[in-house]
């Protein structure tokens, strides 16, 4: 009966392990499939913000606020399962009373056993390392505590006032340090206390949500297995019917068979268990007729020992208290010597200046009576022990001496070792406690962040709705760049550039310079590009090809804009003014172009950053080198004046369009509001001769 009891204790065991293991597989795929559902959600909320004008600050924006984002749904999501867990374990608790009170008994059981033996071990490895910390700086404050001791025992006698002062501070300090050590030790086990009863209760909530979740999987399965089971048998017998009737006499023979050896094995396991209970009562009484005698022996011999030890602990025991009497002899004689020089040290702070001499004298004097004294008494008391003992027990004397003292060096230097492990867990939980703080801290700050940032796109997207259609559009963008790498921005560069660097038609290469126009307007690095692979001269050559015509008045905007972004930066302006071309050919623009309001702006747009935020030297070189053009931008500048003055008589502004430029122009109808021209122009004429007279 016991080995079956085994067995299946054995069986219970390995189907328990089964359903833990099947749960926590479960439990893992949840997580995972959790996981990938929150990458997705976090991949489609990062898409949404990006792209919006394909500028690198909004793009920088959007991602932290799809993380924001991504982190409270994560806690709004986490809050949600803690409220449907507990709403769940008070529904199901008066079921589960009923029905899992024995299994919920032996899974808290095994938990605890297993929580203890993991907490024990790391108890002991905190012990070892506790103990070695303790040790190494036992040692080394030992080292420092002598060095201290040497130089404080020179000048003791006049910093005695200041020694117990600081003595007295030192104390205090210390007493309020053990306080706070004390109140953040039991806030420490409180909060270790909460934190294990929060996570044993949230362990067991999770065992029984899963141990719940298996067993209808599990009655599920086992309907579909039986429903599956019984439609095969029904197959199988009338598949078999046929056959059961010719081999019936056959099936007898071989049933009978069977149970025969079933009986017969039967048989003999239940002799053989019988045989080996009967065999392991006779071990039994043998090894309890072997204890017994064991413990007799042993008694004996433990007897023995002990009369052994008492007779040398009493020998012992004779001689310490000598070696106790000798050392008590001599704390009183250095008792009464501290008291004799404190008593000094007093009577020479109350001396005056004049009696210095007459009490240093007395000093020394009574420091002589008291050397004579010692040495007297110290003669007196070893004459008494070599009348009682014999040199042999003097030599053991002195032993048990070195003894006693090496127990008192002992107990110091494990009290100095517990003083400082406790110093050292002060410090260390205070650590713990700052670094928690702030944890809690930055957990508090992103979570209000995120809600801020919530509510801001929540009044962003309610007052202005045409946000989410952009964001919308962002997020249909980059699903498609992920899902096509050629769509991304360096690809798409490097297919603008060499377009640009390669082909002759003019749709593919309006197509080209409209992308690096935008590309130039993000990204700086793209400017910083084209510069580096020399499409500069390039654009200027084309430039000096266009006409009048509106494809190629197109091509000069996108140029000249391109050339408005590279010079933004202030790094790559020198590279463009290194084209020696480039005044001349903006110049001629302007001056071609004087009509097109639109197109004269963004070449007077070029010209500024090259000769008005450009280095003087620039202007004084274009001023010397170049009179022609300065004549010719004056002129403009007249032309300008005159338009401007007939258009103030007509109330209409400097850049507005007329009704038949519009129409055959579309990009008249886009320029950016801002100075206009004339005052460009009068800036730049004023920026170079301000640079030759200078």
């Amino acid at each position: 009966q016991a080995a079956a009891r085994r067995l299946a204790a054995m069986r219970r065991l390995r189907v328990q392990r089964g359903c833990c293991t099947r749960l926590q597989s479960a439990a893992r795929r949840q997580l995972a499939v959790r996981a990938a559902r929150r990458e997705r959600a976090a991949r489609a909320i990062q898409a949404l913000r990006r792209g919006a004008a394909a500028r690198q600050q909004v793009a920088v924006w959007h991602a932290a606020a799809t993380r924001i984002e991504a982190q409270w749904r994560s806690a709004r999501c986490q809050a949600l399962l803690a409220r449907s867990v507990a709403a769940a374990v008070a529904m199901q608790a008066a079921g589960r009373r009923a029905n899992a009170a024995r299994q919920a008994h032996f899974r808290l059981v095994s938990i605890v056993l297993i929580q203890s033996s993991a907490r024990r071990l790391a108890a002991c490895a905190d012990a070892r390392r506790q103990r070695a910390a303790r040790c190494m700086q036992a040692v080394s404050r030992g080292v420092a505590a002598r060095r201290i001791l040497a130089l404080q025992a020179s000048a003791a006698a006049s910093i005695q006032a200041v020694s117990r002062a600081n003595f007295c501070r030192q104390r205090f300090a210390a007493m309020k340090l053990a306080a706070v050590a004390v109140q953040a030790a039991a806030r420490r086990a409180h909060a270790i206390q909460t934190l294990q009863w929060s996570r044993w209760a949230a362990r067991y909530i999770q065992a029984v949500a899963r141990g719940v979740a298996e067993r209808r999987l599990a009655d599920q399965w086992t309907l579909a297995a039986m429903r599956i089971q019984a439609s095969w048998r029904s197959l199988l017998a009338q598949a078999a019917l046929a056959e059961s009737i010719e081999a019936a006499t056959v099936i007898q023979t071989a049933g009978r068979t069977f149970v025969a050896r079933c009986l017969r094995e039967q048989s003999q396991r239940a002799a053989l268990l019988i045989q080996a209970v009967a065999r392991g009562r006779i071990e039994r009484r043998l090894c309890d007729a072997w204890t017994l005698a064991a413990i007799a022996i042993q008694s004996a011999q433990r007897m023995a020992v002990c009369r052994r030890l008492i007779a040398s602990s009493v020998r012992a025991t004779v001689q310490v208290q000598a070696g106790a009497r000798g050392l008590v002899a001599r704390r009183v004689l250095r008792r009464c010597a501290l008291a004799c020089t404190r008593l000094q040290a007093a009577a020479r702070r109350r001396a005056s200046l004049v009696a210095f001499a007459e009490l240093k004298r007395r000093h020394f004097a009574a420091i002589a009576i008291q050397s004579a004294g010692r040495v007297a008494l110290a003669i007196k008391q070893s004459h008494a022990i070599r009348k009682v003992m014999h040199l042999a027990a003097l030599a053991k004397l002195h032993q048990c001496a070195r003894l006693v003292q090496t127990r008192a060096r002992f107990l110091t230097y494990r009290n100095c070792r517990r003083a400082a492990a406790a110093v050292i867990a002060r410090r260390a939980l205070t650590a713990i406690t700052l670094r928690r703080r702030v944890r809690f801290v930055r957990v508090v700050v992103s979570l209000q962040a995120m809600l801020r940032a919530r509510r801001t796109r929540s009044r962003v997207y309610r007052r202005h709705p045409e946000l989410r259609n952009i964001a919308a559009r962002a997020a249909e963008a980059y699903r498609k760049m992920l899902a096509d790498p050629s769509l991304c921005l360096p690809a798409r560069t490097k297919v603008a550039l060499d377009i640009l660097l390669t082909t002759k038609n003019l749709g593919q290469l309006l197509s080209a310079l409209s992308s690096l126009e935008m590309f130039t307007l993000i990204s700086p690095r793209v400017a910083a590009a084209m510069v580096e692979v020399g499409t500069v001269p390039v654009m200027l050559q084309l430039l000096q090809l266009c006409n009048r015509s509106l494809p190629h008045q197109k091509a000069v905007g996108h140029v000249l804009r391109i050339l408005a972004n590279i010079g933004r930066t202030p790094s790559l302006r020198h590279r463009v003014w290194e084209q020696r071309e480039v005044v001349p050919t903006i110049v001629e623009l302007a001056q071609n172009y004087r009509e097109h309001e639109q197109l004269l702006r963004e070449s007077l747009v070029v010209m500024q950053q090259l000769l008005v935020t450009g280095p003087r030297e620039w202007r004084a070189h274009v001023f010397q080198k170049m009179p022609e053009f300065v004549k010719r931008l004056d002129s403009i500048l007249a032309l300008a004046k005159r338009k401007a003055d007939k258009m103030a008589k007509e109330q209409r502004p400097p850049n507005a369009p007329s009704r038949r430029d519009a129409k055959k122009d579309p990009v008249k109808r886009a320029a950016d509001p801002g100075p206009d021209n004339v005052t460009r122009l009068s800036q730049l004429v004023a920026a170079l001769k301000g640079s030759a007279a200078a």
